[in-house]
């Protein structure tokens, strides 16, 4: 469950910086608009704080599934959660849910 905790750690940590990275270019631009506009589309236009705020989210049932490791069910949660990031390199097949 570690490795998972911290895979999942990891890509939001990437996720955030990615966020705050197009929310400066979207604002304040950069040379490269276009492109920006259509990541930053895919998300939620003009909406970091949203963005933001649903990371923080992500971030506090990890705390909190790894508060109540002790009990049933919390890793298939943690598993759900990896599922957007199956395409990531570093993605373990055993961490696809088997339901």
């Amino acid at each position: 469950m570690d490795d998972l905790n911290a895979f999942l750690r990891a890509r939001l940590d990437e996720d955030e910086h990615r966020i705050r990275q197009a929310a400066e270019d979207y604002f304040y631009g950069d040379g490269h608009g276009d492109a920006v506009n259509r990541w930053f589309d895919r998300w939620s236009p003009q909406n970091p704080d949203g963005m933001l705020t649903e990371i923080n989210a992500k971030r506090r049932m990890l705390e909190e599934a790894v508060r109540l490791e002790r009990y049933d069910g919390q890793f298939e949660f943690l598993e759900l959660l990896a599922l957007p990031y199956a395409e990531h390199p570093n993605y373990r097949p055993e961490w696809r849910p088997v339901r």
